[in-house]
C-alpha cells in the first residue's frame, strides 16, 4: 500500500507485522511486482509505551545503481542473485525485470549449496556460454549472493601474452646458441 500513514489500519494480525514483531528487524522475501519488479519488504520494531512497527516494501532496482558502479577490468560485470538463483541486480536490467533464473549457472549452484560465511573463487560459464572467473561473497541475513565475473579471456590475456613472449625468447635463444655454436 503505497504511503499509508496514520491510517489507523489494524495490520496486527498481518505476517509482516508479526516477523518484525517477533524478530525486532525483518527481511522479507524479494517478490516481484507487476511481473518484473523486484521489491522486498523491510521492517523495524519500536519500543517504549506504545510499541510498534514501521514496514515498507523497498524497490530493489536501487541496487542495480550499485551493481552497475563495480568495474571489473574491461568487460567483467557484477550481480545479485535471490537465495533462489533468481537475478535481482545486473548491469543489463532488462535480465532482472524479466525475472532470470541462474541457479542452472555451475557458480550460481555452488553458492546456493555452499557455507553462508564462505566466499570462493573459481571458474563458472557466464550467462552467455563463456567462460568466466568468478567470485562471490553471501549476504547472510538476507541471503543474497553477491557476484563479481570477468571473462576468462581478459583474466589469462597477460598470463598468455607472458608466456608467448617468455616462448619467443626462448625460441630466439635457441637459435643465436645455435649459430653461435655452428660459428
Amino acid at each position: 500500500e503505497p504511503e499509508q500513514v496514520g491510517s489507523n489500519a489494524d495490520y496486527s494480525t498481518d505476517p509482516r507485522f508479526i516477523a518484525t514483531m517477533r524478530d525486532k528487524v525483518h527481511y522479507g522475501p524479494v517478490t516481484f511486482r507487476r511481473g518484473s519488479e523486484p521489491y522486498m519488504t523491510i521492517g523495524m520494531a519500536h519500543g517504549g509505551r506504545n510499541p510498534g512497527a514501521t514496514i515498507a516494501d523497498v524497490n530493489l532496482k536501487l541496487a542495480w545503481d550499485v551493481v552497475t558502479s563495480i568495474r571489473v577490468g574491461k568487460t567483467g560485470y557484477a550481480f545479485i542473485t535471490d537465495p533462489k538463483g533468481r537475478l535481482l541486480a545486473h548491469p543489463d536490467m532488462n535480465l532482472v525485470l524479466r525475472n532470470t533464473d541462474l541457479k542452472a549457472l555451475p557458480q550460481v549452484t555452488a553458492a546456493l549449496k555452499g557455507d553462508a560465511a564462505v566466499s570462493q573463487v573459481g571458474a563458472g560459464i557466464g550467462q552467455d556460454g563463456r567462460e568466466v572467473l568468478s567470485a562471490y561473497a553471501k549476504v547472510a541475513k538476507v541471503g543474497w549472493n553477491v557476484f563479481v565475473e570477468l571473462p576468462a579471456t581478459e583474466a589469462l590475456g597477460p598470463v598468455w601474452a607472458a608466456f608467448y613472449q617468455t616462448l619467443a625468447l626462448l625460441a630466439l635463444g635457441v637459435v643465436l646458441a645455435g649459430a653461435a655454436g655452428t660459428l
